[in-house]
């Protein structure tokens, strides 16, 4: 009968534990997997849509990324069913407008609702589709701990804490704006918005453009409540024109001239980062461009500034 030497035996004991002990290692491996966006995503069963696109489009493997920094927002199933997205849908959906959708959802940086100011836009650094491969914008709002998206997008659940992010769950699908869209969601831009309405701007405005436009705040315009009250429709339409300009002109290439809409009537930009505007018309304006600038939709560009334009005999 043959026998196994003492030490050939050893040397085989050694091996299957040196295995075995390796097959614990992977196991533990699998055990502990970071705890990254994707992997919420795939343990909640709340976001099955949200996962079959992410594996879809191979954001996942972006999202599972420990080394990353991530802000999601994360439309739920409910939330792309209320948009009529379901697993059909999405299949069927090009593969690129598909990543764009998705990443309209995505800040490139972790932003907890506590860093969420009043109206304030933060750019989706990983959707560059807006004008000249600007990266779109989302505006986001804290009023009291209630957050909200794009002014009526809620986030029902913030701070889902992740190894390489955090998590706001949402309850509608975002889709991107355009100048007028993101002008008609902005907290404070109401009388701007109704301004145009009563002026037929809305259609020229929501044009494939691109377009600059300096958006006068609600309490610009109550500044000269009295002026807009005896304003005919023409004098309206020449104040608005006279708050946008041509091209997508973001603040680190503001001009040192630009020409407005309103034909004769232009603008002079100085200041530190030329974020002073001085109006040509007579008597001339300085107007601070606000901090909240840079607010990028499809179409342009939005700016807020606190005092209303008035062309030349306003």
């Amino acid at each position: 009968m043959f026998k196994l030497s003492s030490p050939l035996l050893l040397a085989i004991l050694a091996i299957f534990a040196l295995g075995f002990s390796s097959c614990e290692d992977d196991d533990d491996t699998d055990a502990v997997r970071p705890n990254t966006i994707s992997a919420i995503v795939d343990t909640n069963d709340d976001f099955t849509l949200l996962r079959a696109a992410l594996e879809q489009t191979d954001l996942d493997d972006v999202l599972d990324n420990v080394s990353g920094n991530f802000t999601v927002f994360a439309p739920t199933d409910a939330a792309f069913a209320a948009a009529n997205i379901d697993a059909a849908g999405l299949a069927a959906m090009d593969n690129d407008t598909l990543s764009n959708i998705l990443l309209y959802h995505v800040l490139g940086a972790r932003v907890l609702a506590a860093d969420i100011a009043a109206g304030t836009s933060f750019p989706t650094t990983l959707n560059e589709t807006g004008p000249d491969d600007a990266p779109l914008s989302l505006v986001l709002n804290n009023a009291n701990g209630a957050v909200t998206v794009n002014g009526s997008t809620t986030v029902t659940t913030a701070d889902v804490a992740a190894d390489n992010g955090v998590i706001h769950i949402i309850d509608e699908v975002l889709m991107a704006q355009n100048i007028v869209q993101i002008a008609q969601d902005a907290p404070g831009l109401s009388t701007l918005v109704s301004s145009l309405g009563t002026a037929s701007l809305v259609e020229a405005l929501s044009d494939d453009g691109p377009f600059t436009v300096f958006a006068p705040t609600n309490a610009a315009f109550t500044a000269i409540d009295s002026t807009v009250a005896t304003l005919t429709v023409p004098e309206l339409t020449n104040i608005l024109t006279y708050h946008v300009v041509n091209g997508n002109v973001r603040a680190d290439g503001i001009p040192s001239t630009a020409n407005t809409l309103l034909a004769g009537e232009g603008l002079t930009f100085g200041g530190t980062g030329n974020t002073t505007i001085t109006t040509t018309s007579d008597p001339a304006q300085n107007v601070e461009i606000s901090s909240a600038n840079n607010i990028q939709g499809t179409n342009g560009v939005v700016h807020l500034i606190p005092t209303v334009l008035l062309p030349t005999n306003f």
